[in-house]
């Protein structure tokens, strides 16, 4: 039972990680809250299995790169409480990324959205 505790520790550290984004972050409330309506989006358009499965890769890669955009924010900031150009560089990159993966998840939502709602929205 012991050589277990190393990974529910680790895993209770996860989730901790996972309230303080919540709790911290906005924009990663953001991102949830686009989450939900594309998941219930996706339920009411009746996806297929593979539609599901891009759109939750889609979904994770933003969600992911939030979560990384924010540890190395809050790492930044131990290290280099005053302002340095550097260290705005390192915060300004992180964002970046985070702005990379929500543009390629607009991209994708337009693909995977964008032909069953035109064909609702336009029968004949």
């Amino acid at each position: 039972m012991r050589q277990n505790q190393p990974f529910l520790k680790s895993l209770r550290c996860a989730w901790q990680g996972l309230f303080d984004l919540y709790f911290t972050q906005r924009n990663f409330r953001i991102h949830l809250v686009v989450m939900v309506c594309a998941l219930t989006a996706a339920c009411w358009l009746q996806f297929d299995p593979w539609q599901w499965g891009v759109l939750i890769q889609t979904i994770g890669l933003v969600l992911v790169a939030e979560g990384l955009n924010s540890a190395v924010e809050t790492a930044v900031d131990i290290c280099s409480p005053e302002i340095q150009p550097l260290a705005r560089q390192a915060k300004d990159m992180a964002a970046g990324a985070v702005l990379i993966a929500t543009f390629c998840s607009i991209v994708t939502g337009f693909c995977l959205f964008g032909p069953p709602l035109w064909a609702l929205l336009f029968r004949e």
